[in-house]
């Protein structure tokens, strides 16, 4: 390439960025047959018009300039649409998790209700069954244990494989509470109601107080315990 020709070409692309000139120049320099196909053609082209150097170089300039133009903003659009892909799967994801956390608050609602309920029932019962006040007479006493037999197994059936969905806390005084009430329930027909002999007055004392008094705190507590699951403090 003539030395005029390269002199003009690298005083036209004095501004480009330090990329850009370090890519073309020595493409420039070393010949035609490493230069683009359009630089080919341009150079041809004004040679065989007679133009100057210095037309040349501009032409070059220009064309390289509007090439960076052309991938920056390619790259930016690309960027955009990127982002507006993560943006659209972070939105997803937002509302599969909302989705999912409803179904689970569903859940826990429906054992809270359901477990505060059949608990609810074995107290009664349990308190029923070791009242002094209670019926004492025929079969009357009969019935009132198989009803608190009844309503143990129904809230362990119920809520000792769904205890999962509750608080570590609430667990436990839900297991505490069944535990209480079984162990009352047996202490009571063994030592009172099955007794040959006259009542033990002391033992149903005792029964009765674990009962009437810890077995209602700890309802009671279980009952906050709830309403914290269910976030309606």
């Amino acid at each position: 390439m003539p030395r005029k020709l390269e002199r003009s070409i690298n005083q036209s692309i004095v501004g480009l960025s330090d990329g850009v000139a370090a890519y073309y120049v020595p493409l420039i320099i070393k010949g035609a047959s490493f230069m683009p196909e359009w630089l080919q053609q341009a150079i041809s082209s004004f040679v065989g018009a007679g133009m100057g150097t210095t037309a040349v170089g501009w032409y070059i300039k220009t064309r390289i300039e509007a090439g960076v133009r052309e991938r920056h903003m390619r790259l930016e659009a690309d960027l955009q649409s990127q982002l507006e892909e993560s943006k659209s799967k972070l939105a997803r994801f937002a509302v599969e998790h909302q989705v999912k956390f409803s179904h689970l608050h569903t859940q826990r609602a429906e054992v809270v209700a359901q477990g505060y309920m059949v608990l609810r029932h074995l107290y009664d019962a349990t308190r029923s069954y070791t009242s002094p006040a209670g019926e004492i007479e025929g079969n009357a006493r009969e019935h009132l244990r198989i009803a608190v037999l009844q309503a143990l197994e129904a809230a362990e059936d119920y809520l000792l494989p769904r205890l999962i969905y509750l608080p570590e806390k609430s667990a436990e005084n839900t297991k505490s509470f069944l535990s209480l009430m079984n162990r009352n329930a047996g202490k009571f027909r063994v030592t009172v109601d099955t007794s040959a002999d006259i009542p033990k007055i002391a033992a149903w004392q005792a029964v009765w107080n674990e009962v009437s008094k810890d077995g209602e705190q700890l309802l009671n507590e279980l009952a906050n315990d709830y309403r914290e699951v269910l976030d309606v403090c």
